[in-house]
């Protein structure tokens, strides 16, 4: 018989129902976090507050903002992604 790891999550093609649902709800969450703050940054980096401000008569997202949405969507993978 072959103990699994306790410390060993398992993969996400091996999840089923609810358990998939919610890890692929956490990945889009993730990578919708990392998108809005690069492109936040982009916004800045390239002079373009349009991107920083996702719309013309709202407030600029402030540049360190930007980086920990990126910081926090990069994060957020950790649990999603396979281990050794």
């Amino acid at each position: 018989m072959i103990e699994a790891n306790a410390n060993q999550r398992p993969s996400l093609v091996n999840l089923t129902g609810w358990s998939f649902v919610l890890n692929v709800s956490l990945i889009m969450a993730g990578v919708a976090t990392m998108a809005l703050g690069l492109l936040a940054l982009l916004g800045w980096v390239l002079g373009l507050p349009i991107f920083a401000s996702f719309r013309a008569d709202l407030i600029p997202m402030v540049p360190s903002t930007a980086a920990l949405f990126l910081v926090y969507g990069v994060t957020d993978q950790g649990p999603s992604l396979p281990t050794h």
